[in-house]
C-alpha cells in the first residue's frame, strides 16, 4: 500500500467519523427532544394528580362532614321517636286507667 492509498483511506475513515458523528449529532438533539416532552408530559401528571389528591381530600371532608350531619339528624330523630313512644305510653295508660 503506497502513501496515496494510505491517505484516501485515512481520508475515508475521516469521511465514516464525520457522517457517524453527524448521524450522533442528530440522534442527540432527537433524544434530547424526545427527554424534554416526556419530562413535560411527567410534569403535567404531577400536577394532575396532585389536583386530583387534593380534590379527593376536599371530598372526603365533604362526606366526613355529611356523614356527621347525618348521625346527629338520626340522634335526635331516634331521641324524638323515644319520646313520642314514651307520651304514647302515658296516653295508652292513662286511658286504659280513666277509661
Amino acid at each position: 500500500m503506497n502513501v496515496s492509498e494510505r491517505i484516501e483511506n485515512i481520508e475515508l475513515k475521516i469521511n465514516q467519523l464525520a457522517l457517524q458523528l453527524r448521524q450522533l449529532r442528530l440522534e442527540n438533539v432527537r433524544l434530547t427532544k424526545q427527554k424534554e416532552a416526556l419530562e413535560a408530559a411527567l410534569e403535567d401528571q404531577k400536577n394532575n394528580n396532585h389536583q386530583l389528591q387534593q380534590q379527593l381530600t376536599q371530598e372526603q371532608q365533604a362526606l366526613r362532614q355529611q356523614l356527621d350531619k347525618e348521625e346527629q339528624q338520626s340522634a335526635q330523630w331516634k331521641s324524638a321517636i323515644e319520646s313520642y313512644t314514651k307520651e304514647i305510653d302515658r296516653c295508652i295508660d292513662w286511658l286504659t286507667n280513666n277509661g
